[in-house]
């Protein structure tokens, strides 16, 4: 999936966007990842994905 990837003040980075799956249904058939994860760097882990709180995220993947 293509993610988009935010830095935030704090350093970490915010993960939004992309898609569960790859090819024809990942652009046209409803794969659209709801969820965001936030890396720390300094931990160098990443948050259990998180719903933002709505179905759907009308982005490009």
């Amino acid at each position: 999936w293509y993610p988009t990837c935010v830095t935030l003040p704090d350093g970490k980075a915010l993960i939004v966007s992309g898609t569960w799956s790859h090819g024809y249904h990942a652009i046209f058939g409803g794969f659209m990842n709801t969820d965001y994860e936030i890396f720390d760097p300094q931990t160098n882990r990443l948050s259990t994905p998180t719903k933002f709180g709505f179905d759907e995220i009308k982005m490009y993947p």
